[in-house]
């Protein structure tokens, strides 16, 4: 994979450490799964991270009015798209939106027209300007979604390094802090292939997952799956089944280097299983974690 060369530079940051903000405390002594960063893990991820290494076979298989048809996240399929618009590596700052035009006869769809609409800014996430970040400023967005002929179900890809923490534990409300390290709210990094916003397979990561305090005072809200902040996520239909199939603790490698980072892998699985279709979403494996190159 290319790796982007940018100009290298200090970092002091607002408290003296390294970054533009004061870092939030969250207390994660009863979230039920939790792996911290280290600081230099955090800033690896803040500075230099520059695109992902999607795997190809994030991907949904599926027949539509008699139409076969596989929806590849990795593919540009806008004949009329600029030929230097990428997905491969899948660079922060990326925002896409590639929509399906399905045409049709009397047997049903014979051909599906792409139309890709790009919103990316990719200036935002150059390392030197994120020491001018306080206060969410220059923040990226960073999402790419491709729907299928049904136009409801769709590959997605997003990220979110926003949502950053310093995490602690406490033994009782009048016992000190022990640090545990740092992290981001789950959903740093998600994958998602199904109907979007309603039920799909995903994976997602972060560092901290399931507040086994957070009280459901509504049955229309799901678990806390999010970290720090409550609320719905792709699957949101499907409440007596929310929690992932499997969670676990991984380390994703950056490629090239000898960076890594720790983080929470959480996989909802099978949830094609009552549809006519396959979606697939593989997890991130090996050096998948592409970093600029500091001159």
């Amino acid at each position: 994979m290319p790796i982007s060369e940018i100009d290298s530079f200090v970092a002091r940051g607002s408290m003296r450490n390294g970054f533009p903000i004061c870092i939030p405390e969250i207390d994660v002594s009863n979230y039920e799964f939790v792996n911290a960063m280290s600081i230099k893990e955090a800033s690896n991820i803040f500075y230099n991270l520059a695109s992902l290494d999607i795997q190809v076979g994030l991907k949904i298989e599926q027949t539509f009015n008699n139409y076969d048809e596989t929806v590849e996240f990795t593919e540009i399929s806008d004949p009329n798209a600029d030929p230097s618009i990428s997905v491969n590596p899948f660079k922060i700052g990326t925002v896409h939106t590639e929509n399906a035009h399905p045409v049709y006869d009397e047997s049903g769809i014979i051909d599906v027209n792409y139309v890709l609409d790009d919103y990316s800014n990719y200036q935002i996430t150059e390392p030197y300007n994120k020491i001018y970040s306080c206060g969410g400023q220059n923040q990226p967005s960073t999402y790419r979604t491709k729907f299928a002929s049904d136009q409801v179900s769709s590959v997605i890809v997003s990220c979110n390094f926003n949502q950053f923490y310093r995490l602690y534990t406490k033994e009782s409300d009048l016992s000190p802090k022990e640090y545990k390290g740092y992290g981001f709210a789950m959903g740093a990094i998600t994958m998602f292939a199904g109907i979007t916003s309603l039920n799909g397979n995903q994976i997602s990561y972060g560092n901290f997952a399931n507040d086994l305090d957070y009280v459901q005072t509504s049955p229309w809200m799901p678990p806390n799956w999010w970290g720090a902040q409550p609320g719905l996520w792709l699957g949101q239909s499907l409440l007596s089944t929310s929690a992932p199939e499997s969670v676990t603790s991984i380390t994703l490698d950056f490629s090239g280097s000898l960076f890594n980072a720790d983080f929470i892998q959480a996989s909802w699985t099978g949830r094609d299983s009552s549809f006519p279709a396959t979606w697939s979403v593989p997890p991130l494996v090996g050096d998948r974690l592409i970093p600029y190159e500091y001159i």
